[in-house]
């Protein structure tokens, strides 16, 4: 016995036997600052597998406003690549996607407030521990491209010609063609650029600058695919009589069976704002001049091929043009379009030597355009919306183009894309 008690008074009295109860005295709350610690790692990770979600969601619906979609369908679209990247929608919580347009540009807003699992800090926690994210994502407008070449074979599918001189720093060009010389420059003709985007190349001129050149590249849409044209119905016999005048007028809209010719030095025809369809005529103008705000022009012919063929427009010699594209309506930003149907081949020619400022789009899907004349001489001091959208573009003289077309209304020339943003 004695020395039994000798034995735990030993133990007692050691400083290494002292351990062992501090020890057990410690042991839950080592194992449940272990427990936290775990806790806290799985917070982190869930936490950052929402992040994802939540990133994923906002490019997902701004994705989908660069194709034109409801604000519904970008929701849609961010619950789903939420869900298909870690948003578990069993779980307690909250997806919510906002989606806000300024300027042209979309934000998509998708927050994340859900339940984390949490094991041994439900001990001490009793309520439910949840993990909140959010991220941004924004719209990126297409390229600041004025004109776009629609053929996907022709040579010189974008080119100028003799003195031409292009002067448009803020405009780029595009051409769907994959011809090596889908740009070609002839003669004394200088062309200063910005982006150029080339499903094919171009032939090396030391004429021809640009900010930045792209070669072999996926085609840019067709930004006005889904235009439609308006009905009209010309008998054929109408369409042989064009409206012609000699003399200045005031235009109101409407159809014009045979369309439209101007002559006379000093003829001015002023357009009301609305749309002129020039059914199974051209839109011609020799001398004299144009002017209209608001306005889209239309050509098109409403019994075709049994009517003959669809009109061009033809603004040409000393003539002066000036024309702005509505910026609401089934055309806005449209000044000119040509009913994609036409297959003449035919060149459609807005060249007036007097001056040609066109504020908008000249749309001729299915036909050549040569675009020129001389700019700055009309309405001059403000800058202008240009878009040429046609098979091929050539360019001749001094034409006025910029890329000013924030709330003109007009469709951007290129691929939209989304960025995060937070």
């Amino acid at each position: 016995m004695l020395r039994i008690f000798n034995t735990a008074r030993r133990y007692f009295c050691s400083d290494a036997g002292s351990i062992v109860p501090i020890v057990a005295l410690l042991l839950p709350l080592i194992i449940g600052f272990a427990g936290v610690g775990v806790d806290i790692s799985s917070w982190m990770m869930s936490k950052r597998r929402l992040q994802a979600a939540a990133d994923a969601g906002a490019l997902a619906g701004a994705w989908e406003m660069t194709k034109g979609g409801t604000v519904s369908d970008a929701e849609a679209a961010a619950l789903k690549e939420a869900i298909n990247n870690g948003y578990d929608s069993s779980l307690t919580g909250t997806l919510t996607t906002t989606v806000t347009t300024s300027n042209g540009v979309s934000t998509v807003k998708t927050d994340i407030h859900q339940t984390v699992n949490v094991w041994f800090s439900s001990v001490f926690i009793d309520r439910a521990v949840y993990a909140d994210t959010s991220a941004s994502a924004e719209t990126v407008r297409a390229g600041g491209y004025c004109a776009l070449a629609l053929s996907t074979t022709a040579s010189s599918a974008i080119s100028g010609g003799g003195s031409t001189s292009v002067n448009s720093p803020n405009c780029g060009l595009a051409a769907n063609s994959s011809s090596v010389t889908s740009v070609t420059l002839s003669g004394s003709t200088t062309m200063h650029v910005g982006a150029v985007n080339l499903v094919g190349s171009f032939a090396p001129n030391s004429g021809f600058t640009y900010a930045s050149m792209h070669t072999h590249t996926a085609p840019i849409p067709d930004p006005y695919a889904d235009l439609t044209v308006p009905a009209s119905s010309c008998s054929a016999g109408a369409m042989s009589h064009p409206a012609f005048y000699n003399s200045s007028a005031t235009l109101n809209p409407g159809t014009f069976c045979g369309g439209i010719r101007v002559t006379g030095g000093n003829t001015l025809i002023t357009l009301n704002p609305g749309v002129y369809v020039m059914d199974g005529g051209d839109f011609e103008m020799s001398s004299g001049g144009i002017t209209g705000t608001d306005v889209t022009i239309i050509l098109t012919n409403s019994g075709a091929p049994s009517y003959g063929e669809y009109g061009n427009v033809h603004l040409t010699g000393n003539s002066s043009v000036y024309l702005k594209a509505p910026t609401t309506g089934p055309y806005a930003g449209v000044a000119i379009y040509q009913d994609r149907r036409t297959n003449t081949g035919d060149v459609n020619h807005i060249t007036g030597t007097a001056g040609v400022e066109i504020d908008g789009a000249i749309y001729t899907p299915s036909s050549p355009l040569t675009f020129g004349g001389n700019g700055r001489v009309l309405s001059g001091s403000t800058a202008l919306c240009t878009q040429l959208i046609a098979q091929t573009v050539q360019f001749q003289g001094n034409p006025a183009m910029d890329n000013n077309c924030a709330g003109s209304g007009t469709r951007d020339i290129g691929i939209p894309s989304a960025k995060l943003v937070l």
